[in-house]
C-alpha cells in the first residue's frame, strides 16, 4: 500500500524536465550530429541516439568507432545534435553521403558554431 501519489523514487520534476521533453522530441527517425571547429568539422547522419539522466546528463549516440565524425568528436570532446523533420530529407542524404556535396557536407546548409561545435541553423 502507497500513502503517496507519486513514485518514491523518481527524479524531482524540476531536474527531470528539460531532458525529457528532449528524449520527447527524439521519437525523429533521424538525427544528424556534428563536431569539430572551422578548421576541421564533420557531421553524420545517425538514428541511434540516448539520452541519460543524472547528476551530469549525456547524450550518446552511435557511431563507428573508425569514422571520420568519431575521430573528431574524440577530439573536441563536444558534439552537437540535430533532430531532423521531413523538410530536412536532402540534409539526412547530404550527411549521410547518398547526396552529392559540392565544396563539403556543411556548405549546403547555414552553419554557425557554437560552444559544442557545429550548429546547423535551419534546423530547429
Amino acid at each position: 500500500m502507497n500513502i503517496h501519489p507519486d513514485h518514491p523514487f523518481a527524479t524531482p520534476t524540476d531536474q527531470r524536465a528539460p531532458f525529457r521533453q528532449l528524449r520527447g522530441r527524439l521519437a525523429a527517425a533521424v538525427t544528424v550530429v556534428a563536431s569539430g571547429d572551422e578548421s576541421r568539422r564533420f557531421g553524420v547522419t545517425v538514428s541511434s541516439v540516448l539520452v541519460v539522466e543524472g547528476d551530469e546528463p549525456l547524450v550518446a549516440v552511435l557511431v563507428g568507432a573508425g569514422s571520420e565524425f568519431a575521430d573528431v568528436a574524440r577530439q573536441r570532446g563536444t558534439f552537437t545534435v540535430h533532430v531532423l523533420a521531413e523538410a530536412h530529407r536532402a540534409v539526412a542524404e547530404v550527411f549521410a553521403g547518398l547526396r552529392p556535396a559540392p565544396g563539403g557536407m556543411f556548405a549546403s546548409t547555414s552553419v554557425s558554431t557554437s560552444t559544442w561545435g557545429p550548429r546547423l541553423d535551419d534546423i530547429a
